[in-house]
């Protein structure tokens, strides 16, 4: 069995960013070119990247401004093991 390796948003890093940068999370999703409420999910831990995703944030100003590891981080998809059902569909990007 293959184990499914999930990347997670570092919130602190790119909140900081954001705020260094005056942005506020409406106007850091418009950069990123994805909607406030998904780029929301990604902050507070809600979604999983996305392979899109995660170019984006290599791509675009000022996100591409932090190395990889500062970005994101890889979690195992069991990490999801303990959240109820939904919330784990959620947290695996899967909603």
């Amino acid at each position: 069995m293959v184990n499914r390796v999930d990347f997670m948003l570092r919130e602190a890093e790119v909140r900081r960013l954001l705020a260094d940068n005056h942005l506020d999370v409406t106007a850091g999703a418009r950069r990123l070119g994805v909607s406030r409420c998904h780029f929301s999910q990604l902050l507070n831990g809600g979604r999983r990247l996305s392979p899109r995703v995660r170019r984006l944030l290599l791509e675009r100003s000022p996100f591409r401004d932090l190395a990889e590891d500062v970005l994101w981080e890889r979690v195992s998809a069991s990490a999801c093991a303990d959240l109820p059902p939904d919330a784990a569909a959620s947290h695996r990007g899967l909603t």
